[in-house]
């Protein structure tokens, strides 16, 4: 953090005058609770003033060391500086977020499954394309947007890419029969 040693070693109120005021009061629970004995584990992940002014994230965890009588006297532990992770899941998360809202925002159906078939998303266009709700779809087998044989020769075709990765189907932008909420049955690309 760039302090020396004796700037705060051993000053409790330096310490705690170095968090971020948005981790502040979680913090402090969190350690008061521990040296209360109402917490067995001590690990938390907070954000602490630079002597520069900017703040980093900490990982910290400790151990409470206790007196012969079992009173605390002293907390020992490590602190790890995270703060490039903690960026780099806040970019992963920008980034899906911005991946999902033009996702969600496209004239075209858009339906991502799992290697088992399993829908994982189901985006608005999908939803007025098939007339389900993405409520519906979320964990059910794609296969029930497809009319007979295809449902049926689904599932087969799925064993045989994760089988031999070879894509008979997957990823080849072909002609396709679909089947609506209500049954009925359309050409889709």
């Amino acid at each position: 953090l760039g302090y020396e040693d004796d700037d705060l070693e051993g000053r409790y109120e330096n310490w705690e005058g170095l968090l971020h005021p948005e981790d502040r009061d979680r913090t402090l629970s969190t350690v008061h609770a521990y040296l209360s004995g109402q917490a067995s584990v001590f690990e938390l992940e907070y954000r602490l003033r630079h002597k520069n002014g900017s703040y980093r994230w900490i990982l910290a965890r400790g151990i409470l060391i206790q007196d012969e009588q079992g009173k605390p006297y002293r907390m020992a532990g490590s602190h790890v500086d995270i703060t490039d992770r903690k960026q780099a899941d806040a970019d992963r998360q920008e980034q899906a977020q911005r991946l999902y809202a033009i996702v969600d925002n496209a004239i075209d159906g858009i339906i991502t499954i799992t290697e088992h078939g399993l829908i994982e998303s189901f985006n608005p266009a999908a939803e007025r394309l098939f007339g389900y709700t993405a409520g519906e779809m979320l964990g059910q087998n794609v296969k029930r947007l497809m009319p007979e044989p295809y449902q049926s020769e689904h599932d087969g075709y799925l064993a045989n890419y994760r089988r031999t990765g070879e894509a008979k189907i997957i990823g080849v932008g072909r002609e396709v029969v679909g089947r609506r909420k209500d049954g009925s049955v359309f050409p889709l690309e």
